[in-house]
């Protein structure tokens, strides 16, 4: 049966389950199908993040136009054009929008309050805490006004921005003073100093504890960081935390550097929970005097207005759930993959390893001739055995001496979604081959080289048999630029691009990015980091400017970060790179 002849209530239902970028090419199909998306209620939610749709120029197309009225939740989070002349104009149309995400834009809090007023609809703002300028910034008193009278008319509030504005200073207190909200949130992902905020010296009064508001559910802090490991205060010292009366919370705190290495404390209603379901051993809440390390998610739930009950914990167990993938060791017994589709495993079989100095001496003692030592083949049927998809993390911080291999036989390769490959290690020459040739659902791979067995080249040479990938995440030392874009663009179901060179002595070139422009169709993301000149820097970045307007892809966002100067990149975390799973802890709640 064609489309067209399917009933309408098929094809409302067809239009609800496609992301914005689909729906848009159903609209101008013909029009019938614009008369379909176009009726009340079918296109509620529009999500210009992550895709090709993520562009300002969307909102000015007249299939935004026409659903517009319809829109109740819009987000714009990292869109890379997106500037407050361009939207006011579209956001005067959306009648009946409720929430909006601009987080991670070019947009902040002072725009929000034009854009409040040109779209007064909104309660649920996810807005970036910053004021516009670099360094150090002291706000007006009539500033500090408008920001109090625009977020006392929120329900719902996630702000993004530094530890400085976001811990460390009362100023967000005294903005929200008079909110009356449901839920609040915090993501701590920006380097510190960008934008540090204070208001006045003659208007810092004690601010008003928001957490004695009545209507205040749940508060929940992220600090996000996963470009170093950090330490940071212990709660109480956070002058934002040290107001909360936590007698009126069940709470718990997490803080993780890697999957193996966590902790976890909270009030006793967390207990069984933590431990029936991840087998993690809670830790009293009593002693609040330790410090947090790495990724840390805090999240507090009020006492009154919160009941906890089955549904709660279900829903909380989907969420939490991907903070604890699956351990595996070989040498135990079988963990259950039962409601968990994430592995993290580290290869270690006695039986195929051999110590350094036992190696050494095997590759030398016949005429000092080099002896290949037999492959050593990842082997996981069992273990998958019971799923459908999986995710799967290799760590390899053993010494292996064999080269790790694939097996075209392997089923488990057929049923991944993701994977990642980390530590000292050196892969066969047919390795990304299989990989690429057996893993038929592969949608994202990460790969972190390590310094003495790069592996650019053999995935230059398979990349193009990769049927489904869409993320690739790439870390090596003395990268072929030319070879990899030209490689990448034979890849063209690609969309995110992460690319790290971390070669120290000499200065890099990286090519025209043109045909990988022009061939990845629905790219949005390229992010590269290397040691560029000034000169190769400026080059890069009008090459792609020149790329994305010749192809009409406005909705790539292209980060270069100069190797020498980290803080070139803003952000310590960012949703670009959450897919590639760095890290188990993402503020995603």
């Amino acid at each position: 049966m064609e489309l067209l002849d399917l009933p309408e209530e098929i094809l409302i239902m067809i239009v609800k389950k496609l992301d914005l970028q689909a729906v848009k090419n159903m609209y101008d199909t013909c029009l019938r199908l614009q008369s379909v998306v176009c009726m009340h209620g079918v296109v509620k939610k529009c999500h210009m993040s992550k895709n090709g749709a993520a562009t300002v120029t969307m909102l000015m197309t007249p299939f935004f136009r026409d659903i517009s009225s319809n829109v109740a939740h819009l987000s714009l989070c990292g869109v890379p054009d997106l500037f407050k002349t361009k939207v006011l104009s579209a956001l005067r149309r959306l009648r009946q929008l409720n929430t909006l995400d601009i987080t991670y834009t070019n947009l902040h809090l002072l725009d929000f309050i034009e854009i409040h007023e040109a779209c007064p609809t909104i309660k649920n703002i996810h807005i970036n805490f910053a004021f516009g300028q670099p360094g150090q910034v002291t706000i007006p008193h009539s500033v500090v006004r408008q920001c109090i009278a625009v977020l006392k008319q929120m329900e719902d509030v996630h702000f993004v921005g530094s530890i400085s504005n976001l811990l460390y200073s009362k100023l967000v207190l005294h903005l929200l003073e008079k909110a009356k909200l449901n839920t609040l949130k915090f993501v701590v992902s920006e380097l510190d100093g960008v934008c540090t905020v204070i208001a006045e010296p003659k208007h810092r009064a004690a601010p008003v504890d928001i957490f004695d508001i009545p209507e205040l559910n749940r508060f929940t802090i992220y600090i996000a960081n996963w470009r170093s490991t950090s330490t940071y205060e212990c709660i109480t010292r956070f002058p934002v935390l040290s107001v909360v009366e936590y007698d009126k919370f069940e709470f718990f705190v997490i803080y993780m550097i890697n999957p193996a290495a966590y902790a976890v404390y909270a009030t006793p209603i967390f207990k069984d929970f933590f431990d029936d379901n991840f087998g993690v051993k809670v830790e009293s809440v009593n002693d609040y005097s330790r410090n947090l390390i790495g990724n840390v998610a805090i999240m507090l739930w009020n006492k009154k207005t919160t009941t906890f009950d089955e549904s709660f914990f279900q829903a909380l167990y989907k969420h939490v759930k991907q903070y604890f993938p699956v351990y595996y060791n070989p040498k135990r017994e079988m963990p259950s993959l039962k409601n968990k589709d994430w592995v993290y495993t580290v290869p270690a079989d006695p039986h195929e390893l051999v110590r350094p100095e036992i190696a050494y001496a095997y590759t030398h003692q016949i005429k000092r001739r080099r002896i290949a030592l037999p492959a050593f083949t990842l082997k996981y049927d069992e273990l998958f055995e019971p799923v459908e998809e999986a995710q799967l993390s290799f760590i390899f911080n053993t010494h292996i001496t064999k080269s790790v291999a694939l097996s075209h036989d392997s089923v488990y390769l057929r049923k991944l979604t993701f994977l990642s490959l980390t530590g000292q290690v050196s892969y066969t020459n047919d390795f990304f081959k299989i990989l690429f040739f057996t893993c038929e659902k592969l949608i994202t791979l990460n790969i972190e080289a390590p310094l003495t067995s790069p592996c650019s080249k053999n995935i230059c040479n398979s990349i193009g048999l990769a049927k489904t990938l869409k993320n690739i995440r790439l870390l090596d030392k003395r990268i072929d630029f030319q070879t990899l874009f030209s490689s990448l663009s034979l890849c063209r179901t690609l969309e995110n691009i992460h690319v790290l060179d971390h070669r120290q002595w000499e200065h890099c070139d990286i090519p025209d990015p043109d045909a990988l422009v022009q061939r990845c169709k629905k790219l949005y993301c390229v992010f590269v980091e290397a040691p560029l000149s000034e000169a190769a820097l400026t080059r890069l970045l009008k090459s792609f400017k020149k790329a994305k307007l010749k192809y009409d892809n406005h909705s790539i966002k292209v980060v270069v970060n100069q190797t020498s100067s980290p803080n070139v990149f803003k952000y310590n975390y960012h949703p670009f790179i959450e897919v590639f799973q760095l890290n188990p802890i993402k503020p995603t709640l």
